[in-house]
């Protein structure tokens, strides 16, 4: 049996910690040259082209993490707390991952009412995880995510920043775990 060569990410040289600043245009061309070598990746291998997109995020963040802000927003805030970082991955990785490996099934959903209020910031988004009871989706946690939530969760919804919360009834669309 053959094996599988891994394969040398051009881009990963590229990107090192603090190497690009907002006033440069290398960092523009650089992440595209980045994407187009995921996207060839992943019309030959969906799993590759994942793989690359992981490889990018974790280069590019270092990459841009020092970069001033005072005149525009951030591109990426990475969280220091683990489940921060798994709250990012549901919220931003995954439908990223599925643009760049050519998903075409949508994940799985499944909307109920909620059986409590969910209050949450104003202006920023949510992260709401749930879990499900026959009828209902049970609050476990919005916002601040201990890992002892995440390990009870059936699902996930994200709930935008125009989101000033949800009353006790209100139907809520949310993402299985399992799907």
């Amino acid at each position: 049996m053959a094996s599988v060569k891994a394969p040398v990410w051009t881009f990963r040289s590229q990107f090192r910690a603090g190497a690009f600043g907002w006033r440069s245009d290398l960092p523009i061309k650089r992440i595209k040259e980045a994407v187009a070598e995921i996207k060839k990746a992943a019309r030959k291998d969906k799993v590759l082209g994942a793989e690359g997109a992981v490889i990018f995020l974790e280069k590019v963040s270092g990459a841009l993490a020092h970069v001033d802000s005072s005149e525009r927003p951030p591109v990426l805030m990475l969280p220091k707390r683990t489940e921060a970082s798994l709250a990012l991955a549901c919220a931003v990785l995954l439908p990223v991952l599925d643009r760049l490996t050519g998903r075409l099934e949508p994940r799985a959903m499944l909307s109920l009412p909620i059986a409590e209020k969910i209050a949450v910031s104003p202006g920023v988004s949510n992260l709401a995880l749930l879990a499900r009871n026959a009828t209902t989706w049970r609050v476990l946690a919005v916002g601040d995510l201990p890992l002892s939530a995440w390990v009870r969760a059936d699902g996930f919804a994200v709930l935008g920043p125009e989101c000033e919360g949800l009353p006790p009834g209100a139907p809520l669309n949310a993402q299985l775990m399992s799907g």
